[in-house]
């Protein structure tokens, strides 16, 4: 505290560094929220179909995936219906089966438990081409709902590829391959590679692609029916997806979910952070506007003689405005150069529980600090 001449306490020192504290916060919130904000959309945007929305997922009994091919039939006979499939788990579960394989040319690891096993996805002939999956090497599916022994279709990822010791795609395709199943009741007919696509992200970004394997099944675990609108005919569609629905299986209700909003729901978390962040990034920001506005009343009063002196002198209104304004943009940078380390290591730690991230941009922090002295200037 400083004493003035009339026996009053001068508070400028706590005064300024209560600015500094709250803007620091604030300019840490602003970069929080833009992180957040920026890694949710990232995840939103990588996620299998979410980009559709006109995509729905209806999760079905058993009863009703033995009857799925008629199923399929029946839906695009309307002009509503873009397009159907089905597959195993729904947009952003986890596939977590492993089924033993072999294939033409690799070498079991007898020192590896695993090294025969690869992960699996059950799927329509429809699934690459409904969900836009990149091609690197080889052809889709055949639309057709099975195969037989011998003519076998199997689609894998980048990281399947790798998982087989392959590094070009195109030498992969061709190759013989087949999966076996723990019973013999149900088995998968030996074929051959048929195509790689690039890795997609079915489940969480906090996850990693797994080597996944895609075959075709027309009956038997596509408990996910996936059904496509045309644009603009969403209403219509789904009046005549309960049309079929109801004559075919009128003893199960209809439940389905928009695959947009259950990625959204996958990041609920996320999403709810982003917001109640900027909530209180909106009221610090308030906060410290109220806290320069009155530093800058109680500054100006005190420099009203400095004020008159210069003027007297011929300086002008601009000069005058940038000495004034200077006192406290000087502040604003130290609070930013204190936000930013803080915010860099805060955000460093939150990003670590995502496999794919977006990076800690330098424009983040800069725009951040843009905002900060902004808004200091505009009060």
């Amino acid at each position: 505290l400083e004493l003035t001449g009339n026996g009053s306490f001068r508070r400028k020192g706590i005064s300024r560094g209560l600015i500094v504290a709250q803007n620091s916060i604030s300019i840490a919130l602003i970069i929080a929220v833009f992180v957040i904000h920026r890694q949710t959309s990232y995840a939103l945007n990588s996620s299998l179909g979410v980009k559709d929305g006109d995509l729905i997922n209806i999760s079905v009994p058993s009863e009703v995936q033995k009857r799925f091919p008629l199923f399929k039939d029946e839906l695009l006979k309307y002009g509503s219906i873009r397009s159907v499939s089905a597959m195993l788990e729904e947009p952003g579960g986890d596939a977590n089966d492993r089924f033993r394989f072999e294939m033409e040319g690799y070498v079991v690891d007898e020192t590896v438990p695993s090294s025969n096993f690869i992960g699996i996805y059950p799927c329509d002939y429809s699934f690459a081409s409904l969900f836009n999956l990149e091609f690197i090497a080889g052809s889709n599916f055949s639309e057709k709902f099975s195969d037989n022994e011998g003519g076998g279709e199997y689609i894998i990822n980048e990281s399947a590829m790798r998982r087989l010791n392959y590094t070009d795609p195109d030498s992969i395709v061709g190759k013989g391959f087949g999966l076996f199943f723990n019973t013999e009741d149900i088995s998968i007919p030996y074929g051959k590679i048929v195509g790689v696509v690039r890795d997609f992200h079915l489940s969480s970004l906090k996850r990693a692609v797994d080597p996944l394997v895609l075959f075709k099944v027309d009956t038997l675990w596509v408990i996910n029916f996936l059904v496509a609108f045309e644009p603009g005919m969403q209403t219509t569609a789904l009046a005549d997806l309960e049309r079929v629905w109801d004559e075919m299986f009128p003893e199960y209700p209809m439940e389905y979910e928009f695959v947009d909003t259950m990625y959204k729901n996958l990041y609920s978390t996320e999403i709810l952070q982003a917001n109640l962040l900027s909530g209180f990034t909106l009221i610090a920001l308030f906060i410290c506007s109220i806290g320069l506005l009155g530093l800058s009343l109680l500054t100006l009063q005190r420099r009203i003689k400095e004020i008159g002196i210069r003027k007297v002198n011929g300086a002008g209104t601009k000069t005058i405005m940038i000495l004034l304004n200077w006192d406290f943009i000087r502040w604003i940078i130290l609070s930013f150069i204190i936000a930013v380390p803080i915010a860099w290591l805060s955000m460093s730690k939150w990003l670590e529980s995502f496999v794919y991230k977006t990076d800690l941009s330098w424009w983040l922090f800069a725009l951040a600090g843009i905002i900060a002295v902004t808004i200091a200037l505009l009060t």
